[in-house]
């Protein structure tokens, strides 16, 4: 996704008004680096029940699978991590992709499968991997 300005106020105006067809490619977390040496990218695009860990904030350590994702809002639910509101009653806690690293891949889906091909075929392997090898 190519944004047509550098000003920020119009790039962060283009992710609140923008299609969620093009939106949805912001929704992404890098992978972890078992992930990163075994399929050859940094990052991949987030889906419901990748297995994730949050990098930051109040709950940073725990890992949970992804429950829901809301695209207009760019927010990323996770299992078992909840909050208790002041009624007694419990709700999901909201986290930003950015805060998070995918642990685990859901491979159920064939079109992810076909990028990962796509993005492996296209890679060669880089200085340090010759090195390890050697």
């Amino acid at each position: 996704m190519a944004l047509k300005s550098k000003i920020p106020r119009k790039q962060r105006n283009f992710l609140r008004k923008g299609k969620l067809h093009l939106i949805k490619h912001v929704i992404k977390a890098p992978l972890s680096p078992q992930l990163r040496e075994k399929y050859h990218t940094r990052s991949m695009g987030l889906r419901v029940g990748d297995l994730v860990k949050i990098m930051k904030g109040d709950y940073k350590g725990q890992t949970g699978k992804i429950e829901s994702i809301q695209i207009k809002k760019q927010i990323v639910n996770i299992s078992n991590i909840t909050i208790e509101k002041a009624n007694g009653s419990k709700s999901k806690v909201p986290f930003k992709p950015s805060n998070l690293m995918i642990l685990e891949l859901n491979m159920s889906d064939k079109w992810r499968n076909k990028i990962l091909e796509r993005k492996n075929a296209n890679k060669s392997p880089s200085k340090k991997e010759v090195a390890k090898h050697e």
